[in-house]
């Protein structure tokens, strides 16, 4: 077997790059995956570009893994050596009330020291990813059963479990009206997955011209396109609901002036998602509180996601219910992952996945 693999090592904001490290092997409990693709996500983008609390240079960052079980001391992760898999970044600590109900994403080890794939644990971007016996033990390695799928397409599994998790709490279904805000993958992501459930009017808003392009680009299954950069947001949902605003509100991008004005864009009894979290230290944003009594509406939160979760997301790919195709518009080589960065971070692409 190999003694050396290439992957990724951040040292810190804006240094990093890929070298040889030691190739994992597993020791008892343990599992190696040969990685088969990794997703790149806005959260990686700005580890890369500006750190990230729970990561402590070097490591080996990428959360969005899909890999081959390549060698296995596990009896519990219920894998065997051939199985693709795809792979549940958070690990929780399986004492707490929260992970005892299946819900890791919100273990408080999760929630205050992101411990998870990518962050505190080596993650995927990586020839190979060793899973510790913590992880394999709570079921993180989900098959992928047999399809002729690219394994490229499974990537998205990551961020559309958090999205499922996201409008669980919302019960979307027709003929509600939905304004999602961002147009980047998890923008697009919860546009499929409204229309899935049944939405009859999908909004889809964003600052940014280019995602805006893109989205449409890649037929992201919105009703209206709006650039809230060049028109007023609040009413031009006015306008496309008949003046009595929309029955869901996703929050796909981070602002303070978001929050306040998905309040006032919501119907009576509509329902609003938090689903972006504001950068730590952002002042928190004015918020009509009587609004939220007197219509009646509901504000939800939402974090990451559970193993069931995840595996709904694997049947929403393997279905066809979103199309990672449309979705992913770059496959790039791990060598060159800065020049992935650089497209998402001037906008020029929508889902980017990388690969060994």
């Amino acid at each position: 077997m190999n003694t050396a693999m290439r992957a990724l090592v951040f040292k810190g904001p804006n240094d990093y790059a890929i070298e040889e490290k030691p190739m994992p092997h597993a020791g008892e409990g343990e599992v190696v995956l040969k990685v088969l693709a990794c997703g790149l996500c806005g959260t990686d983008v700005k580890v890369f570009t500006k750190g990230h609390r729970a990561v402590k240079p070097p490591m080996t960052t990428g959360h969005e893994i899909v890999g081959e079980v390549v060698e296995t001391k596990s009896a519990t992760a219920g894998v065997t050596v051939g199985d693709r898999v795809i792979v549940v970044a958070p690990v929780g600590c399986m004492q707490c009330e929260f992970c005892k109900k299946g819900l890791q994403n919100i273990c408080p080890r999760v929630v205050n020291d992101v411990h998870a794939f990518g962050y505190t644990i080596p993650g995927g971007f990586a020839e190979y990813v060793l899973v510790p016996q913590e992880a394999a033990d709570q079921g993180v390695l989900i098959p992928i059963p047999a399809t002729k799928l690219p394994w490229t397409s499974f990537a998205i599994c990551e961020p559309l479990s958090s999205v499922i998790n996201g409008q669980e709490k919302l019960r979307i279904a027709s003929p509600d009206a939905v304004v999602i805000v961002g147009a980047g993958p998890i923008g697009c992501m919860h546009a499929y997955l409204a229309r899935a459930k049944g939405a009859s009017r999908v909004i889809l808003a964003d600052i940014s011209e280019s995602k805006l392009a893109l989205a449409r680009g890649s037929k992201t299954p919105a009703d209206v396109f709006v650039d809230s950069s060049k028109e007023n947001l609040a009413e031009r949902v006015k306008q496309e609901t008949g003046g009595r605003g929309a029955d869901v509100i996703i929050l796909a991008a981070p602002a303070p002036s978001l929050q306040t004005e998905a309040i006032s864009m919501a119907a009576i009894r509509g329902r609003i998602s938090f689903f972006a979290g504001l950068a730590k230290g952002t002042a928190s944003p004015p918020i009509d509180t009587n609004d939220i009594h007197y219509r009646e509406l509901e504000v939800y939160g939402a974090f990451g996601a559970n193993p069931r979760h995840y595996k709904e997301a694997l049947a929403a790919v393997l279905d066809g219910s979103v199309d990672a195709s449309r979705l992913i518009t770059h496959t790039i080589p791990l060598e060159n992952i800065a020049e992935a960065v650089r497209l998402a971070e001037a906008g020029a692409s929508t889902k980017v996945v990388i690969v060994p």
